[in-house]
């Protein structure tokens, strides 16, 4: 069952009196069978003066799979031992919930154990916490990581999409100026001054009646296609395009 303290539910209500939720607020989704622990959670949490917590509750995994996706949280404190399934278990489902690999869990359990830290960061878990080290600091500090931490994935994912956009939509445009310029019978080539590379498309060594894909990519290889009577001019008006 969803449970809220009576102190959330009241700070809940002057929120929505006012009209919207306060830009410090964070609500933070707790999936812990034992409910003196998540008591404990609770009170390390109501220490924060920096953000108004509200708190929802579970007592297991699928009703915090459940709760997750009603409420949206900005982080979930994870029990890895739960009566329906493990933290592992509930992470892949969440994961399978969700498509983002930005899930915002903290990972609580009784063992100190590397290789279930490793596996709960490989499936998804921003932060990993032993309980016997649990502290008011340390809660806050995962807590706070876990959402910034989420917060950057979803930034780099939304930039990896962007870019994959602009990638998709220049090879569009490139493909369109190749079969205008294949159509015009036209050519383009670019020049990196500082390699001394050029480069030319294909239109280009057909004008200069080249084999495809023979020409060097030299500027002394295309100073040996212009007529001996054209150089001057041509140099000339390269120095011009270089120095302006």
């Amino acid at each position: 069952m969803l449970e809220l303290s009576e102190g959330d539910r009241q700070m809940d209500t002057m929120h929505q009196g006012k009209g919207c939720i306060s830009e410090r607020s964070r609500t933070i989704l707790i999936v812990e069978d034992s409910l003196s622990y998540r008591k404990l959670l609770r009170d390390y949490l109501s220490q924060d003066n920096r953000y108004i917590y509200i708190i929802l509750e579970t007592a297991t995994g699928a009703e915090g799979l459940k709760q997750y996706r009603i409420a949206k949280p900005d982080a979930i404190l994870l029990d890895y031992l739960l009566p329906d399934m493990n933290g592992l278990e509930f992470l892949h489902a969440l994961q399978q919930q969700i498509k983002k690999p930005d899930l915002p869990v903290v990972l609580l359990t009784q063992y100190e154990s590397e290789q279930l830290e490793s596996q709960a960061i490989e499936s998804g878990a921003q932060q990993y916490l032993s309980k016997s080290q649990l502290t008011t600091e340390n809660l806050r500090l995962s807590l706070h990581n876990a959402i910034k931490q989420g917060e950057l994935l979803r930034q780099v994912a939304a930039l990896k999409l962007e870019n994959s956009q602009h990638i998709t939509a220049l090879n569009r445009h490139e493909e369109q100026l190749r079969l205008a310029l294949a159509s015009a019978q036209m050519g383009i080539w670019d020049w990196n001054l500082l390699t001394g590379k050029v480069q030319w498309n294909r239109e280009h060594e057909e004008l200069f009646d080249l084999e495809s894909g023979s020409y060097d990519g030299s500027y002394e290889a295309f100073d040996r296609c212009i007529h001996p009577e054209d150089r001057a001019n041509v140099l000339k008006a390269v120095i011009q395009s270089i120095e302006n």
